[in-house]
């Protein structure tokens, strides 16, 4: 592997395929895929995704299936 090589944090990696920083888009109340204010969730598993994805209850309804 070359020298030049420079990890990317997880972080990195969503802000350069969203073009959203997902810490401040959670801290906002925000949903990282519609921009939806809406963090009324359906359940403590719910709000756990959240913070991991970024994602509001549709669209984790959506990408779920639910």
């Amino acid at each position: 592997m070359s020298g030049n090589y420079t990890p990317i944090t997880r972080e990195q990696l969503l802000t350069a395929l969203t073009g959203k920083n997902r810490v401040q888009t959670v801290k906002g109340g925000k949903c990282m895929t519609c921009d939806d204010a809406d963090t009324d969730f359906r359940d403590a598993l719910s709000v756990r995704e959240y913070t991991i994805s970024g994602m509001c209850q549709r669209c984790q309804d959506e990408v779920f299936q639910c």
